[in-house]
This record gives C-alpha cells, sequence and structure tokens, in this order.
C-alpha cells in the first residue's frame, strides 16, 4: 500500500514500484530500463501495479505495459491544480522527429496506465516537432487510460487502424498539436469520458520552456485535431471538452475501408475551432448527440456542424446548441438526415450571405428549434431532398430559401404541438466514489492466512479469516494478488472492507490476474446465500468470478455471485465470467450502491436492482459472450460452435439488466450483447422503478428495453439503442398494464424488426400512428414527411411516454409498431466481432 501526495478515489495497491528497480527520478538519469523490469516483473508475476510515485522520470525509450499490468503514479488534474502539471511526470526524449515511429507507451491486450502526465521537453512551439504517439492500445481487447495529462504531445492516444476493442479513456486533460485521440476499427464498445484538450494546459503547466497560449492557439486552430474517430461499433463519449482546433471532432471512415462508426454523444462541447463536428461517414445506425454544443469561429470557412458528402445516414441531435460564427452553424453536403430537436442556432454570418443552415443534399428535421436571427435562417440548395420543420424559427417563422432542385418542404407552426424537453441535469458519477472505510491492508496469502493462489487447495476459509480480521480492525482493504483461488464455500465481506484483486482498471477475461474459481452453489435454491455477500458499505474490485464447471451445453444453475445486505455496498472493475446470477443489489436495500464497470458473460440474471434503493449508480457495465470464450482457464466454450450455443441460451433466457423497485437511479452507458430482456422495468411488491437511463445499448438480443411498471416519479430514457437480429425481435416492448408514471424516451435508435406495445388506449394501431412524428428513409434516403403531433399517449391518461428521433409505422394485423428491416450486419459469433459493414436501410 503506497501513500500519494495527491487525494485518490481508490486505496493505492501496487505490487512492485519503479523505484525499488533502480529508477532515479531525478528527471536527468534515464528511468526507461528501470520502468520496464518493473512492467515485465508485474507481468512475470500474473499482472499487477506498478507504482511511480511522484517525480520526474527521464525516458529515452519507450515502453512496453504486459497483459494484466497497470502503471500507476500519483496525479492531480491540471485543473484542481491551477493549471500546473504537478505529481508523477513521464519527461520523454525519445522519438523527435519521427511520427510513425514507435509509440512511447504501447498496452498490449487488457492493460492500463492510470494517474500520470507526460511531458516532451524538447518540445517548442516555435519550431513543432513530430513524435510519435503517446500511448497506443495494440490489437486486441481492453486498453485503459485514465487520469492522465498531455502536456504537450504531438499524437496523444492511438487506438487502431488494427482490430481493437474496449477502449477506455476517462480524465484526459492537455494539449495536443498535431491529433488528442485518434481511433478506428473498435468492434466492441470504447468509452471516452472527462476529456478536457485545450492549448491552455502547456501554457499554465508550470513545465520549463511552456510557450504563450496564444502562440499554441495559432498553431492548433490550423494543425491539430481533437478526436479522429473511423469505424467504432458503438462508441460512448461523454462529458468532453475540446477548445482551439482545426477540426474538434472528425467522424470519418475505417482506415483503407468504407465502413464507419456508429456513437452516442453526450455531455460534449467544441469551442473555438474552424469546425466544431466534421462528419464525414456514419453508419446506419447513427449518431446520437444530446446536450452538447458545438462553436465555430476560427479561421476560413468556418462551420460548427459540416456533413461532408460521405454522409449517407443519420444524426439525431436533441437540445444542442450550434454557433457558426464568421461562417455558418451547419453545412450538410451528404445524402442523410440531420434531426434537430430543441437545439438553438446563432452566430451565422448573414452579413456575408451565410446561411444558419445550408442543406445541399439530404434531409433535415427541425423540432422546436430556434434561430437567434430572423433572416437567412434555412437555405436548400442542389440535390437537397426534404426539409421538415415543427414550430422552428425565431417568433413563429422560419426564413427557408429554396433554391433546390425538388426539396420538399413542409413547416408547421402549431401550439399544441410540443417537444418536451430533456429533464434537468443529471450527474453521471457519484460525487465521491467509495473505498474501504481505513486504510489498514490484509494480504489473504501472507502469514497469518496463507491462502493458495495456484488454485490446487480451497481457499474460502484463509479469505474468510483476513476479511474477519478486517471487519474486526473496523474496516480495510482485503488483497488477493495475482493468481487463481479456490473459493467453494461462501464470502461475507463485513462493513467497511473490500476484497480487492490485482486489477486497477477494466479488464477482460484473457487478462488473468485475480480469479476466484468455484463450484459453490449449483442447483441452489432460490435465496440461497450468494458466493460473496456484501454488508453494509462493503465491496468489490478488482477480480474476475469463473465458474470452471459450468456447461454451456446444458447450463447448470447456481446462486448469486454477489449480493448487497445493506447501504452502500459496491462492485468496481469486477469480471463475472460466467455467472448464472451476477449481481443482486435488490433483494435488500441498497441504497446508495454503487457499480462502475462490471463485465462478464452472464447467463440467466446480470444485474438485479430494486429493494427500495435510493440514489444507486450503475454505469458502464459491459455483457458479451466473449467474456466467457475469450479465455485461458479451463471448461471454456471455445470454437464457433460453442460460442453460438452461448450466445443462444442468453437469447432465450438472459435478463441482463432487471430494474425493480428503486428510487433516483442513475445507469449510464450500460450495454449488453445477447439477452432476452436488455434492460427491464418491472414493478414488484413495494414500489416501482423511477430511474434515469443515459446511454443503454442492447444489441444481438430478443428485446432491447422491456417495460412492465414505472414509478411516481418516472423513467427518463436518453440514448437508448437496440438492435435485434431476427423477425420476432423486439426493440422496445411494453407488457401492457397500468404504468404508474412517466416514461420519456429520448433518441431511441432500434434497428431490428419491431417496436411493440402490448396495447393501446387510442383505439387502432393506425390511430396511434397517426400521433407519432413519422420521419421515414428508404435504404440511405432522407426523411420525406412528418406527421402530426410528436407525442403520443400509453395505458392510463396523463402517463405519457415520448419517443424523440424515430419514425415507425402501424401494422393493425400485428398491432405492432414496425420498423423497416433490419440492415444486414455479420459477426463473427466466436469473436464476437462485427466484421462488415452496415447496409441498407432503417427507419429514421
Amino acid at each position: 500500500m503506497y501513500d500519494t501526495q495527491f487525494a485518490t478515489d481508490d486505496v493505492v495497491i501496487a505490487d512492485f514500484s519503479v523505484l525499488d528497480f533502480g529508477a532515479k527520478a531525478d528527471g536527468a538519469s534515464d528511468d526507461t530500463a528501470a520502468f520496464q523490469a518493473a512492467l515485465d516483473a508485474a507481468g512475470g508475476n500474473g499482472g499487477g501495479v506498478v507504482f511511480a510515485p511522484a517525480g520526474t522520470y527521464r525516458l529515452n525509450g519507450h515502453l512496453n505495459v504486459p497483459t494484466g499490468v497497470t502503471l500507476r503514479g500519483d496525479w492531480i488534474s491540471p485543473d484542481a491544480a491551477g493549471g500546473q502539471v504537478k505529481g508523477t511526470v513521464l519527461a520523454a526524449y525519445g522519438g523527435r522527429g519521427q511520427a510513425d515511429g514507435e509509440s512511447f507507451i504501447q498496452l498490449q491486450p487488457v492493460s492500463g496506465v492510470t494517474n500520470l502526465s507526460v511531458w516532451y521537453p524538447e518540445q517548442s512551439i516555435d519550431a513543432p516537432a513530430a513524435y510519435p504517439w503517446t500511448f497506443e492500445q495494440l490489437p486486441g481487447d481492453s486498453a485503459t487510460m485514465a487520469n492522465i495529462t498531455l502536456v504537450n504531445s504531438y499524437g496523444g492516444i492511438k487506438i487502431g487502424p488494427e482490430w481493437n476493442e474496449l477502449h477506455y479513456v476517462k480524465n484526459l486533460f492537455g494539449t495536443v498539436l498535431h491529433t488528442g485521440i485518434f481511433l478506428d476499427f473498435t468492434t466492441d464498445i470504447g468509452r471516452l469520458e472527462g476529456i478536457r484538450l485545450a492549448p491552455s494546459y502547456w501554457a499554465t503547466s508550470g513545465l520549463a520552456g511552456a510557450p504563450d497560449a496564444g502562440q499554441v492557439r495559432a498553431y492548433t486552430t490550423t494543425h491539430a485535431e481533437g478526436i479522429v474517430m473511423g469505424r467504432s461499433d458503438w462508441e460512448y463519449m461523454s462529458d468532453i471538452r475540446l477548445s482551439g482546433f482545426d477540426n474538434g471532432m472528425r467522424v470519418t471512415t475505417r482506415t483503407g475501408s468504407a465502413e464507419t462508426a456508429n456513437a452516442q454523444l453526450y455531455d460534449v462541447h467544441v469551442s473555438d475551432s474552424r469546425i466544431g463536428l466534421k462528419i464525414e461517414g456514419v453508419n446506419d445506425y447513427g449518431l446520437l448527440v444530446t446536450r452538447s454544443s458545438f462553436a465555430a469561429g476560427v479561421g476560413g470557412s468556418p462551420a460548427a456542424i459540416y456533413a461532408t458528402a460521405g454522409f449517407h445516414a443519420i444524426a439525431q441531435f436533441q437540445e444542442v446548441q450550434v454557433d457558426g460564427s464568421g461562417g455558418s452553424a451547419v453545412v450538410s453536403e451528404g445524402s442523410g438526415v440531420l434531426s434537430f430537436e430543441n437545439g438553438t442556432f446563432e452566430g451565422w454570418d448573414e452579413a456575408n450571405g451565410r446561411y444558419a443552415i445550408e442543406l445541399g443534399g439530404g434531409s433535415l428535421i427541425l423540432g422546436q428549434s430556434i434561430f437567434a436571427s430572423a433572416a437567412k435562417q434555412v437555405k436548400l440548395t442542389g440535390a437537397a431532398q426534404s426539409l421538415n420543420a415543427v414550430n422552428s424559427g425565431l417568433d413563429g417563422s422560419l426564413q427557408v430559401t429554396d433554391d433546390s432542385q425538388a426539396a420538399e418542404v413542409n413547416v408547421t407552426h402549431n401550439a399544441s404541438y410540443t417537444l418536451e424537453r430533456l429533464p434537468g441535469e443529471i450527474p453521471t458519477d457519484t460525487a465521491a466514489r467509495p473505498k474501504p472505510a481505513n486504510r489498514q491492508l490484509f494480504d489473504a496469502t501472507a502469514e497469518p492466512y496463507n491462502a493458495d493462489r495456484a488454485g490446487a487447495i480451497d481457499a474460502s476459509a484463509a479469505i474468510q479469516q483476513a476479511l474477519d480480521a478486517a471487519g474486526g480492525a473496523g474496516g480495510g482493504t482485503v488483497y488477493l494478488p495475482a493468481g487463481i483461488y479456490r473459493v467453494d464455500s461462501p464470502l461475507s465481506v463485513p462493513s467497511g472492507v473490500e476484497l480487492r484483486g490485482s486489477w486497477d482498471v477494466p479488464h477482460h477475461t484473457i487478462g488473468g490476474g485475480t480469479v476466484l474459481f468455484t463450484r459453490y452453489g449449483q442447483g441452489a435454491p432460490e435465496g440461497a446465500t450468494a458466493l460473496i455477500t456484501l454488508k453494509a458499505f462493503a465491496g468489490v474490485r478488482g477480480l474476475s468470478v469463473y465458474y470452471d464447471e459450468q456447461d454451456w451445453n446444458n447450463v447448470k444453475p447456481y446462486a448469486w455471485t454477489i449480493r448487497g445486505e445493506g447501504h452502500g455496498v459496491y462492485a468496481i472493475d469486477t469480471t463475472l465470467i460466467n455467472s448464472y446470477q451476477g449481481i443482486d443489489f435488490g433483494t435488500y436495500d441498497t441504497s446508495g450502491h454503487y457499480i462502475d464497470y462490471v463485465a462478464g458473460s452472464p447467463l440467466r440474471e446480470g444485474i438485479y436492482l430494486g429493494g427500495g434503493a435510493e440514489g444507486g449508480f450503475m454505469r458502464n457495465v459491459q455483457f458479451n459472450p466473449h467474456y466467457y470464450g475469450r479465455n485461458n482457464y479451463p471448461n471454456h466454450p471455445s470454437t464457433d460452435a460453442d460460442f453460438d450455443k452461448v450466445w443462444s441460451y442468453q437469447k432465450e433466457h438472459l435478463d441482463a439488466f432487471r430494474i425493480g423497485h428503486v428510487d433516483g437511479e442513475t445507469i449510464f452507458n450500460t450495454f449488453v450483447y445477447g439477452s432476452q430482456y436488455g434492460i427491464h422495468f418491472a414493478s414488484e411488491s413495494g414500489g416501482a422503478p423511477v430511474a434515469t437511463v443515459l446511454g443503454h445499448g442492447t444489441d444481438g438480443s430478443k428485446k432491447g428495453v422491456y417495460l412492465e411498471g414505472a414509478g411516481e416519479g418516472g423513467l427518463d430514457v436518453r440514448q437508448h439503442g437496440a438492435r435485434v437480429d431476427e423477425l420476432d425481435r423486439q426493440g422496445l416492448h411494453y407488457a401492457g398494464g397500468r404504468l404508474r408514471r412517466d416514461r420519456a424516451v429520448f433518441q431511441h435508435l432500434d434497428v431490428g424488426r419491431y417496436v411493440a406495445f402490448g396495447r393501446y388506449p387510442f383505439g387502432t394501431a393506425a390511430d396511434a400512428a397517426e400521433q407519432l412524428h413519422d420521419g421515414r428513409r428508404k435504404g440511405n434516403q432522407c426523411a420525406r414527411r412528418r406527421r402530426r403531433a410528436l407525442r403520443f399517449l400509453l395505458p392510463a391518461a396523463a402517463h405519457d411516454a415520448c419517443v424523440r428521433g424515430t419514425g415507425y409505422r402501424a401494422d393493425d394485423d400485428h398491432e405492432q409498431f414496425v420498423q423497416g428491416r433490419p440492415p444486414a450486419r455479420q459477426r463473427s459469433r466466436r469473436q464476437g466481432r462485427r466484421l462488415q459493414p452496415c447496409t441498407g436501410g432503417v427507419e429514421a
């Protein structure tokens, strides 16, 4: 256990320190060899954390972080330090003039780098030099870069263009001179969260040679890009601030291919750039952008949002501010659909003939969007296909100049049509992440516990002895170094105690590290004791659990893996490889529970929340059968046929996220591939769910969202995506009966066969459809018309659900809202990788 100069949201536990391998931290001696030796030692030990205490370390070479290993330093964000860079600083001296050279730090599959800063002392803004990328995720799964400052990188983070999955970039600050983050060929969910890139960070760093911020800005606004995204199959981006770029964010095609991305963006803000958001290609699942802003104003022909001729799909913007200062707010040249609801447009250069929105192709949908000026609001030219607007413009009027070849224009102003706005600001993380009650450390492999880490002897009693000792001491951490622990009896984690493995970061099964092998609970009755019981304010972190006698050919029932029995319980960076039932935070009141980056391949139930819990967080959960299939442990599904059996079982049985009686629950950026119910809201004795869902995704499943009940405070679902493969699969299903309160669904992308509601309060399905806005696309064609109202009622009067950014048609025979054919998308089931680009059309 290590002390740090700066506060952390966990207890710092590391197996190795770079100082023990000869690092000097004097800023003059080359510490490359010492760092690499420590990293290699951790890799040879099965994984773990290598700690670099605060100081400046000169590195003339590059580093390779092995699988299972995290390089960790001591860090404070520059925003919290008055702009200065403090703590662990890696001074990089190698690679000057070699943009294509070997990256400074390469991350092998399932590894991480956290809590440090990187500085290039020989970089100069007077004559900027190219350097290799600072960080690179090598091909494979799971690379984490968190709590990082890039003082003056040329290229910041490279992910791709070789195949990769599951990157997680969190709390990244700094100045970049060429590209901040490049990502491409990501075939399973990537996450970017808490990104801050601007010219000021180098200038205020307090490090030698720091230039004037104006000099840096002059360079970056003509040479640099903030985030460049090629192909990514379902990217989550949130809490991002980019400033001072030529292109703030560019969404483009895969390197050497026409394959593209789909993504969900929330709270993304780009300012002081020539182009705020440049869209060169998006797949048919599209972009969902919520509560964000894009501002131009720099350089020649600025535009806040610029969709090029390569844009053929859809981008939906909900409550987005668009500032086109010095140019246009929006320019679109492609054949795709741009949809803005509750948006604002300002700053366009009407004095020089520019319009707020210049549409040269495709279609435009405006819903309740406000323009700052009455003149030159929308101009249609060339191949523009349609404009459908409801209650948009200024003071009841939308100014449209139609110079197109044959665009269809429908503009409606009617006070009876209203679009609900999003609820108030929703925090996506708790103010203080949970951790043990104190800093005492109990190593379960040391005397007097001596837990076997080779998996040969049942370690249950030894681990429980350590847990009891920690509980008796008022709390602390029971640490399990990397290894296999046989645990065939249940464990109880006392209040204030954390059961901790070797992982500091999210991890895929193939990364090894700390894993509990268990046979406990097979055939146990309902209500049986879980494998791991968490008492109030207890938690698990940094480990995996594997049922080594599970049989995918004949799935065996087991007791829950983890159950909470009090307030404040938590699970962080925990992988449930093949649990029959994963986490139960619903049988008891677990108010204030916290789940962050739980991953795995649960078979029957993933996570259950309920019990009247208030104020819980569930975020960044990742379920996919490849967590079971891709591992190096005995008895795992290793062939295409094996993978298909797992996936097929999950589609018939898995309730991935069951949300019962909770109040004030926040669910953020969760995802499941392969389930019967992607996310399931259900009433239960004592109450029904009241929750906000931001950025949920369901793929390869039967039902994306299954609604059985909602509590008095309602449900708010933003940026939901569902893809279901077969003709009897449903993206959004309402089970019928009375829902107690509101269900608001904003920006729903459903690319399955249909969206179904059990029954209608308003007569026939056709009557219901008349109350929906009916934006329609044929293949890659754009929305042709927008029908009457933009809201509709479900069974109880005044208990409403509002669907945003989707179009449905009614089918009386089935009494279902039916969406068009799903796009063809093929997947290697064994690998869980999407191999072909999306083609064909979807309803929009």
